[in-house]
């Protein structure tokens, strides 16, 4: 985009009261309330600045002159440069508070523009674009679930015509959904929400934003958990009255309870949806991260290759394939694997986190620690105690056999912070032999018991990775935990967790002792 190129002068004061939630790359902009919502948290804004902020989206990343901010922020009155500047410095400072992966940028003489080139595929959008209002979105649900209550049914009419706008939204919510990513959730529930407001009939729509609402369900607060899963459900039930088949929809319904402890229920309401949509990502999904979980390692492999056929470019599905390859014993294929996602998807926090893991538990963590203090390389927002944490465990480990273990007093310390730092600590703690703080931090998270009976109950306002709120277990069946595997307690805490019940009633033990022998 030129910058020399201005925007079109509206005219009018902004009036905060009457302008609907927006995103901006990753951040949440909501105008009523002053507030911005990014990676690194909530901020708020003063009422100036949320106007200045309003009047540069609205033009999309072409440059606002003074002018025409002075007139529409300060309502006509005369003001000096001395205030705009101050307005803009404060602008600037909130947006880094946020974590905003984008920037206002001066244009020398003439005025200042929204510049979000850093990344691609979050591109400026307009305010008007974007007019999903949460708490109409809560309304909207509410309704559609009396009405599901009170017996309404619409009649299914077939796939509705869409417009350009619709179906330009649609693909947004789709990117950002892809992505799996809490606050490229948010641009998701953005974009579905609005495709829904203007294309109410249609099931697909529905059923997307469904999905989105489901992982909103996972990455949420506590606080925010149970208003989302009420979201969910009312959107997917919208869309199966209008298409019973509306395969999202089905899969959003089926994945919306954790797996976590029921293992065979959550089997068979995924294998349902896939009898009826074999093509179901989120299902294959899902599916592959619950194999994984629960050791059953070919299982997974093969729901990830059906999902990475579907959608050979998603970063999660191909940094997935990189970590069954190293599962398996092939690191090469596994490294291969691994470069070519970066190349693709060089700042996604899981593909990152991916290669540390790679070059980490492999016997490589000098280069690890190379890798990690490249700081071109670093996802958007990347917090300071994931930073810290992945140093202090390349640190320990590149060291001699015998220096192993530095990394325990920070890798305990993560775990009990909160859930994003439990599976780097689990799989540290076990490749370094330091098995009895391992299932310390294991016994604690998965079975609320013991020394760290906290661990990763400290939930972050804003996590940048699905931060396993869930109680994932896919870290106990990776090479880094197979001294793990080989204790004699693993049996203790598979028994505790369900997955001895599991294994019992699918009648079919799990392969990762196979593969383990194997590898």
């Amino acid at each position: 985009m030129n910058i020399q190129s201005t925007a079109p002068e509206k005219s009018g004061p902004i009036t905060l009261g009457g302008i609907a939630p927006f995103a901006i790359g990753a951040v949440m902009i909501q105008p009523s309330r002053l507030t911005l919502i990014g990676p690194a948290g909530e901020v708020s804004a003063e009422p100036r600045v949320m106007q200045v902020l309003i009047a540069l989206s609205e033009a999309g990343g072409d440059t606002v002159t003074r002018e025409n901010l002075m007139e529409r922020c300060w309502s006509g009155m005369t003001v000096g440069d001395d205030s705009l500047n101050r307005a803009i410095g404060e602008l600037r400072r909130v947006m880094r508070e946020a974590g905003a992966d984008w920037t206002v940028d001066t244009v020398p003489r003439i005025g200042y523009r929204i510049n979000n080139s850093s990344d691609d595929t979050a591109p400026v959008l307009p305010a008007a674009r974007l007019n999903l209002d949460r708490r109409r979105v809560l309304a909207g649900s509410a309704a559609l679930t009396l009405a599901a209550a009170a017996g309404i049914v619409w009649i299914a009419t077939g796939r509705p015509r869409r417009n350009a706008e619709v179906e330009t939204l649609i693909a947004e919510g789709r990117q950002a959904l892809r992505e799996q990513l809490p606050y490229r959730n948010r641009n998701a529930l953005v974009a579905l929400g609005e495709a829904a407001s203007k294309a109410p009939e249609d099931a697909e729509v529905l059923g997307l934003l469904a999905i989105a609402w489901r992982d909103e369900a996972e990455f949420a607060s506590a606080a925010d958990a149970s208003a989302a899963a009420r979201n969910c459900e009312a959107a997917a039930r919208r869309a199966l009255a209008i298409d019973a088949a509306e395969p999202n929809a089905l899969a959003a319904l089926a994945t919306l309870q954790p797996f976590y402890g029921d293992w065979i229920e959550a089997e068979r309401r995924i294998l349902n949806v896939l009898e009826a949509a074999p093509e179901s990502i989120p299902a294959l999904s899902v599916l592959t991260t619950l194999y994984q979980s629960s050791g059953y390692l070919g299982e997974s492999r093969k729901r990830n290759d059906q999902a990475l056929k579907l959608d050979p470019l998603s970063p999660v599905f191909q940094f997935r394939a990189a970590l069954k390859h190293w599962i398996d014993g092939d690191l090469s294929a596994a490294d291969l694997q691994i470069d070519r996602t970066i190349e693709l998807w060089p700042r996604h926090p899981a593909v990152w986190n991916a290669r540390l893991m790679l070059f980490a538990y492999t016997g490589r963590a000098a280069a690890g620690l190379q890798f990690l203090n490249n700081a071109e390389m670093h996802p958007t927002n990347l917090p300071k105690p994931a930073l810290a944490l992945w140093s202090a465990v390349l640190s320990a480990l590149s060291g001699d056999r015998n220096a192993r273990g530095d990394a325990r007093p920070v890798a305990t310390a993560a775990a009990l912070a909160g859930v994003p730092g439990v599976p780097t600590a689990i799989m540290y703690l076990s490749y370094a032999g330091q098995l009895d703080a391992a299932f310390d931090v294991a016994n604690g998270f998965f079975l609320r018991r013991g020394p760290l009976a906290a661990s990763g109950q400290a939930q972050p306002k804003v996590s940048w990775v699905t931060d396993q709120s869930w109680r994932r277990s896919m870290m106990l069946f990776t090479p880094a935990t197979e001294s793990m595997r080989n204790d004699p307690r693993f049996e203790d805490l598979a028994r505790g967790m369900g997955l001895a019940n599991f294994w019992k009633e699918r009648g079919k033990g799990p392969d990762f002792r196979t593969v383990d022998a194997r590898r």
